[in-house]
C-alpha cells in the first residue's frame, strides 16, 4: 500500500465568539456578510442557552436511552484494522447523537481555509453556550486519494490527484472526523464512555434476540 500523505491536525481552544473570528481576511464581501449573520446568530443562541442552562441528570438519561436504540447503536462506533490489531471510538453518528442530549452546544459547518493544488486546509469549531466555551480543529491534508492502477498480479495502490466529486468525498469525510472531535471536546469524557458501554450492550442484547430460537 502506497505510504500516507502528510497531514496535520491542529487543535485550539478560544472564546465562543473570539473563534469565529480567525477566518482568512481575504473573504469575499458576501462571505464577511454569512459570518456576520451567524455571528448574530450565535450571540442569540448564547441568551437563550444562558437563560436555559443545563440539566445534566436529564441530558445524560435521554443520551443513554438513545444509546439503547439498535439503529443508533450499530453505527456508534468506527472500526478499522491496524498493525494486526482492530482499532476502535466514538464515530461522528455517536458525538452528533450526544450533542443533541447535551443542551447548548452548536457545531459549525467546516469550512475551508485554503484549497491549493497540493493542499486542502479546513477548520471546525464547536461552541458550548451553557459554559461558554469552545473547541476549534484545523486539518491540513494532502490533495490527493488512493486508487487502483493496473489490473491482476500487477495492481497496486497510488495516491492519485482527485477529480471533483472524490474530492468533494475526501473533504466531507475529513470534515466529518472533526466535527466529531471538537463536539467530544467538549462533552464530559464519563458521558462518552458510558454512551459507547450502553450501545455495545445494546448490540450485544440486540445480537442475542437475533440468535435466539422463536
Amino acid at each position: 500500500m502506497a505510504d500516507q500523505p502528510s497531514s496535520e491536525v491542529l487543535q485550539t481552544a478560544t472564546n465562543p465568539f473570539g473563534a469565529m473570528q480567525t477566518l482568512p481576511p481575504e473573504l469575499s464581501d458576501a462571505a464577511q456578510v454569512s459570518q456576520a449573520r451567524e455571528m448574530h446568530e450565535l450571540q442569540a443562541l448564547f441568551v437563550v442557552a444562558q437563560r436555559r442552562g443545563r440539566d445534566m441528570a436529564r441530558a445524560y438519561d435521554t443520551a443513554m436511552q438513545a444509546c439503547q436504540r439498535p439503529e443508533m447503536a450499530d453505527k456508534a462506533l468506527y472500526k478499522y484494522p491496524r498493525g494486526g490489531t482492530e482499532i476502535t471510538g466514538p464515530s461522528v453518528t455517536l458525538a452528533r447523537e450526544l450533542a443533541i442530549h447535551w443542551t447548548g452546544l452548536r457545531v459549525e459547518s467546516p469550512r475551508i481555509v485554503e484549497l491549493t493544488e497540493e493542499v486542502v486546509h479546513i477548520r471546525a469549531v464547536a461552541f458550548d453556550l451553557v459554559n461558554f466555551t469552545s473547541q476549534a480543529m484545523e486539518d491540513r491534508f494532502a490533495r490527493l486519494v488512493q486508487r487502483k492502477v493496473g489490473k491482476g498480479a500487477n495492481a497496486k495502490t497510488e495516491w492519485v490527484k482527485p477529480d471533483e466529486r472524490d474530492l468533494r468525498e475526501l473533504v466531507n469525510r475529513r470534515a466529518a472526523i472533526l466535527e466529531r472531535n471538537v463536539l467530544l471536546k467538549l462533552i464530559p469524557r464519563d458521558v462518552v464512555q458510558s454512551a459507547i458501554s450502553q450501545c455495545q450492550h445494546t448490540m450485544l442484547d440486540s445480537a442475542a434476540i437475533i440468535s435466539s430460537p422463536t
